[in-house]
């Protein structure tokens, strides 16, 4: 089931399926959220493993993904492209007696949201072009974008407003960045 919190009529189905026992589903998407990369703002930094070959990729990602675990740490997340390095890592996982969901393939990279996020990451790429601005800020700000890439085509300056979103725009991904330069 899903709904809002003010869903009287959901509020009561939840509460007569608990009360006479009978199993409920209730998916929480969370409030809505005008920015959504704006919390992702606030999580640790990504971190980064060199590797000279598929092998060694392999056991440093099963590596960090067990020592997550010991640390507590959980769900795990493990996100890679190529399918023979995420065979390994599965293989070495298992023999550590982790077990697994494994959502290779399409599942997420044909969505929507996948596009929306590779969309927000090249955008906040340091250097990135007006392009990538604007299809980020039409993930927001639709009509801010429109007017911004009228004005940017046609060599004008863009409307207060417009440039307005973009330069908010341009602050949140300093945010999201963290500190400091990353390969």
């Amino acid at each position: 089931m899903g709904g809002s919190d003010n869903d009287g009529l959901v509020a009561r189905l939840l509460d007569q399926a608990t009360a006479t026992g009978v199993p409920a589903l209730w998916l929480d998407v969370g409030p809505a959220v005008a920015q959504p990369f704006d919390l992702a703002a606030v999580l640790p930094a990504p971190t980064c493993a060199w590797a000279e070959d598929l092998e060694s990729e392999a056991s440093a990602a099963a590596l960090a993904v067990l020592e997550a675990l010991a640390r507590g740490d959980t769900p795990v997340a493990l996100i890679a492209q190529d399918r023979l390095v995420v065979r390994r890592i599965r293989a070495l996982l298992e023999r550590a007696g982790v077990s697994l969901a494994d959502e290779t393939g399409w599942t997420l990279s044909t969505t929507r949201a996948a596009a929306h996020v590779m969309t927000w990451l090249g955008a906040a790429t340091l250097g990135a072009g007006r392009d990538a601005l604007i299809e980020a800020m039409k993930l927001e700000a639709a009509s801010d974008a429109a007017a911004l890439e009228d004005a940017w085509r046609h060599e004008r300056a863009p409307p207060p407003l417009a440039l307005h979103a973009v330069k908010s725009l341009q602050q949140r991904f300093v945010a999201f960045r963290g500190p400091g330069r990353r390969r």
